[in-house]
């Protein structure tokens, strides 16, 4: 009778805390950022549907040397906190190569990030790159939306 007693008090209790949204978790037991997508213990892919939509992220070239780049996202209500890493990169011997990158973490929406880069040669490739992770309390969730290419 006792165990039945524990036991049904464990599932009240799973059951209530199920219910809460991600954001009645305290902001104070935040773990760390995880510093790059591999660091991610577990992770998913980010839906339109999950905790921020519309990640983005442009390139525009400015002039023969020049180009400047944006990437971003929108909070939704259950977001504590999100880092964006823009990353410029530029396709050198067969392979994408990282030349430039700025990194900014907010809790206030939307985050953005802009950056431009001076040094483009003539005749090579460039795109950029977001990598993107919301934080809601419970878990982090990742994305990394890449732009067109530009040369």
């Amino acid at each position: 009778m006792k165990t039945n007693k524990i036991l049904a008090t464990i599932l009240a209790a799973a059951s209530l805390l199920s219910a809460l949204p991600c954001g009645a978790v305290s902001a104070a037991n935040t773990p760390p950022m995880p510093l790059s997508p591999d660091s991610l213990v577990s992770s998913t892919s980010i839906s339109d549907d999950d905790y921020y939509y519309d990640p983005y992220v442009t390139i525009k070239k400015e002039s023969s040397t020049k180009c400047s780049y944006t990437g971003g996202a929108q909070f939704k209500p259950v977001t504590t906190k999100m880092k964006g890493i823009l990353i410029l990169e530029e396709y050198r011997d067969g392979h994408w190569k990282e030349v430039k990158r700025k990194e900014v973490t907010t809790t206030s929406d939307p985050l953005r990030i802009t950056d431009s880069y001076s040094s483009m040669v003539s005749g090579r490739k460039y795109r950029s790159r977001l990598y993107l992770y919301a934080y809601c309390g419970v878990v982090w969730e990742f994305a990394s939306p890449v732009s067109n290419v530009i040369q």
